[in-house]
């Protein structure tokens, strides 16, 4: 599908250090990370979080490296700085994760059929054990698509469909809008069944589910992980008087190994503050768990129930023919923590002190904010990191790796991740950081932005030679923009190589 804009704009860089966030993270981080060393009184964070961030300071700085775009023409001269391709804190290439996956599920696998999204949300213990657990999330996503994919088999059952099989995708996002861990489901599921009796799999929409039907699922949904939970230990089994104890050989060994980032997730799940002079406090906003066993389902609007702490919404529908819609639905289940929008300092006047992150939405008590301290607002941002190997995608039912109907399904099973198809081309394309900005913001980077010229492709050159970055960054005025990182505080110093945690100029 090709962007519906028929204007093209020209490049800007983002210029991540103007931003509030760099400027925060380069004052308090050493500090921050000396703090935390210096308590012995927990185990230490890993080493995932702290390249995450170090990573980030170097992602979008023209110091550290970029590809310099030279028009002939004009002798412009244009540079495009390294991105650090990581997925937590930057939210440039969150963003740009986001418009890849967005851009691949619509154009290459999700076939032209009617789609339903699916929101499960989950009481707040629970959020903490799947964010220190991939088994368990893998478990409870089974069994939350399984019902599911329950429905609309049984409902084309009932219309005499034969064979029918259903699926979608999940996007397992780890956080809220007040920057709170909260591991919840956003399911974008066919909207209907493919039947897989004859010789090619024939789709058959469904109608969406009524509100008695969505109440039906919800419970369903919890009692099904309720009692799963109580099988696995997390939950004490009925008559059972003991304390609860989860099976330890589950949890991730980053959370079992670092005290203090277990601490930090428990806290964000809660919205607590683990660290500081405020831990152990709500984070201040300005205020359910599980239900108890006659808990009963409580409508919270059209298509959408909660029990026992679990809610499930489904009344977003996007039709067949509503491509941009479902892009839009697909990048924002895709989306990351972190908002530059959002962020501000609470006093103007005083730039070192508090900071406000709006939330999405007023919650029901009239919050609309959080205020947060400089460390607070690095100990939500940590808590947010996804540990390393932790899919936050995941296909099921047809659309699954497993399916034998899968091929037959998608659009293009021969464009992997990551590319495209060129009309014309019997093979796919990569999908370049330049193809993407194209499509996604009518952006043509190959455009001179001075003179209009086409930038040929060897007028394109990397830099990442200290002395020649210099040199050139100089003599276009650019050198030297990011803000100094602040020592340590506490005179404590944890990195005497920072590079060390920077995986390359990528």
């Amino acid at each position: 599908m090709q962007t519906a804009c028929t204007q093209t704009f020209k490049y800007r860089r983002h210029e991540p250090e103007a931003t509030l966030l760099y400027q925060v993270l380069a004052r308090e981080w050493e500090t921050w990370q000396a703090e935390r060393q210096a308590d012995t009184s927990r185990t230490a964070l890993p080493a995932f979080v702290a390249s995450e961030v170090e990573a980030y300071f170097r992602c979008g700085i023209l110091d550290h490296g970029f590809t310099l775009l030279s028009c002939d023409d004009c002798d412009e001269k244009l540079p495009v700085a390294y991105s650090c391709k990581r997925r937590g804190v930057c939210p440039s290439c969150c963003a740009k994760r986001m418009s890849e996956i967005a851009v691949h599920l619509v154009d290459n696998v999700l076939p032209m059929v009617d789609y339903r999204q699916w929101v499960t949300t989950f009481p707040f213990a629970l959020r903490y054990w799947m964010a220190a657990s991939r088994k368990l999330t893998g478990v409870v996503h089974r069994l939350v698509t399984k019902m599911i994919q329950l429905y609309y088999t049984h409902k084309a059952e009932e219309r005499g469909i034969k064979s029918p099989v259903a699926g979608g995708v999940t996007f397992v996002q780890r956080f809220g809008s007040a920057l709170n861990l909260n591991v919840h489901f956003h399911t974008v599921a066919l909207d209907g069944v493919y039947s897989v009796a004859g010789p090619e799999p024939v789709f058959f929409q469904l109608p969406g589910p009524t509100d008695e039907e969505a109440e039906g699922i919800a419970g369903a949904v919890a009692n099904v992980i309720l009692k799963e939970l109580s099988a696995r230990g997390y939950l004490p089994s009925e008559g059972d008087d003991g304390a609860v104890a989860p099976d330890a050989s589950w949890i991730e060994g980053v959370f079992a190994e670092s005290e203090q980032l277990a601490a930090a997730v428990s806290a964000s799940s809660v919205l607590h503050v683990a660290f500081g002079e405020r831990a152990g406090r709500k984070v201040r906003r300005i205020g359910k768990g599980f239900g108890w066993e006659d808990d009963e389902v409580l409508p919270n609007g059209r298509r959408c129930f909660s029990v026992h702490g679990f809610t499930i919404h489904a009344n977003r529908y996007i039709g067949r023919q509503e491509r941009g819609a479902l892009e839009k639905l697909l990048a924002y289940g895709a989306r990351g923590a972190f908002s530059h929008q959002r962020l501000s300092l609470f006093d103007p006047a005083a730039p070192s002190g508090d900071l406000v992150y709006t939330l999405k939405a007023r919650w029901r008590d009239g919050t609309e904010a959080i205020r947060l301290s400089p460390s607070e607002l690095i100990e939500k941002l940590v808590a947010l990191v996804p540990p390393p190997y932790v899919h936050l995608s995941r296909y099921f039912g047809v659309l699954s790796s497993h399916s034998k109907w899968r091929r037959a399904i998608v659009l293009r099973p021969q464009v992997k991740k990551g590319f495209i198809a060129i009309a014309g081309s019997t093979d796919p394309v990569r999908l370049t950081w330049s193809r993407l900005l194209a499509r996604v913001f009518a952006v043509d980077i190959s455009v001179c932005p001075g003179c209009g010229s086409r930038i040929r492709p060897e007028s394109v050159e990397l830099v990442d030679d200290p002395v020649l970055v210099a040199r050139i960054l100089l003599a276009l005025g650019l050198y030297g923009r990011a803000p100094a990182r602040a020592p340590p505080r506490t005179g404590v110093s944890l990195f005497d190589d920072i590079d060390q945690c920077y995986d390359g100029d990528d």
